[in-house]
């Protein structure tokens, strides 16, 4: 019985349990407002000590049958806790179902302060403040099971590209979910099961589905942002993206075109290939006041004819803008090495580039093609 006094417990230990052992009593200490678990802790080795002497007078028989409760008690607060750590503090009725946590111990919970009900089927454990997490979680319940977490709140949610927004958004089907004073409610009608899953304790759509949803209000270099992210964060990969960017994009879907365009540069799986990347390189070259060169120029090397993107006939230099996966993977990789040794086998010049160089960097690009160029213009 010593552990019930509190002895030989430190505080924070001594407080679940004890926290429990005032439930089971089924009276509250009063902690709901000004919630400190060093008082808790006071009062409830208090409340233990009035009920101690009925409890050691009863027969061996019922205390063993109520510590044994009060056992199971203690490790159902103290697993729920622990998972709701994740999600700062804040776990869903069916998320403490499944931890086994059962209505009378949520019900009892509540009523003494050792559980926050912050609407029906949401609740919060005490020392976790109300905040933009707590908003989305209310979302969440309140749209559950039609809608989910989705577009700019998803992303935030993921942390892709260090989005964080004010206004709450869900997705779900078009007929099933409406705006509300909670979240802004997106209906649509191509959401797949897959589409969603479950994350931080809560439903949201899948990192490949909220980065296609977010190209409706993402301008091109935040949604360039948030593609990469989710491939360096391994989400997925650019051709999984472009996958399900051909199976979702239309035409008239808004943001489309701009998926497009960033896709386009960084996977094969989205045609017509490098169309945006070689417009911007195009763009470079007359920003930079650089002499025009031939396009598509056709170069024939033992019996094979290969394309080069840009082309310098009387420098005898070629350019190539390279998409991140167009050259990707054991086979594609040896492939392009041989083309590119048939090439420079002719004795022309070869300079590549990525889509990063170009938009990002283009002032390297400048200096690679002033020094190529320039010597032999003068």
């Amino acid at each position: 019985m010593c552990v019930l006094s509190g002895k030989g417990v430190g505080i924070s230990r001594g407080f679940v349990l004890l926290a429990n052992v005032c439930v089971l009593s089924g009276k509250g200490v009063g902690i709901s407002r000004g919630f400190s678990p060093k008082r808790f802790a006071g009062q409830a080795i208090g409340r233990v000590s009035d009920l101690l002497p009925s409890v050691v007078m009863a027969s061996p028989s019922r205390t063993r049958s109520l510590e044994q409760t009060m056992s199971g008690a203690i490790r159902r607060y103290s697993t729920a806790a622990a998972a709701a750590v994740s999600s700062e503090g804040y776990l869903d009725g069916r998320r403490l179902a499944d931890l086994g946590v059962t209505e009378h111990d949520l019900s009892n919970w509540v009523r003494m302060g050792a559980l926050l009900r912050i609407r029906r089927g949401l609740y919060r454990f005490p020392g976790h403040q109300h905040s933009w997490v707590s908003r989305v979680y209310q979302a969440a319940v309140a749209y559950a099971p039609a809608g989910s977490i989705g577009f700019r709140t998803a992303a935030a949610w993921w942390g892709l590209a260090n989005a964080r927004e004010l206004v709450i958004e869900v997705v779900g089907a078009r007929s099933a979910v409406r705006s509300s004073r909670l979240a802004r409610a997106h209906g649509v009608t191509d959401l797949l099961p897959s589409d969603v899953v479950e994350h931080r304790n809560t439903r949201v759509t899948s990192p490949l589905r909220t980065v296609i949803d977010c190209a409706r209000f993402a301008d091109e270099i935040r949604l360039r942002h948030l593609v990469d992210d989710g491939v360096e964060q391994g989400h997925f990969s650019y051709d999984e993206i472009g996958r399900r960017f051909l199976e979702v994009g239309r035409r008239g879907k808004p943001g489309t075109v701009r998926l497009r365009e960033v896709l386009e540069t960084r996977t094969s799986m989205v045609g017509p290939s490098s169309s945006f990347f070689e417009r911007a390189f195009a763009d470079l070259i007359v920003d930079a006041g650089l002499p025009q060169p031939v396009r598509e120029y056709r170069v024939d090397v033992g019996g094979r004819t290969f394309y080069i993107d840009f082309f310098w006939p009387s420098w005898n230099l070629g350019v190539e803008c390279d998409s991140v996966l167009a050259h990707s993977g054991a086979t594609a990789l040896a492939a392009d090495l041989e083309r590119q040794n048939a090439l420079l086998s002719t004795g022309l010049q070869l300079l590549r580039f990525t889509y990063d160089h170009v938009v990002r960097r283009p002032e390297y690009v400048y200096r690679q093609l002033h020094r190529a160029l320039m010597p032999r213009a003068a």
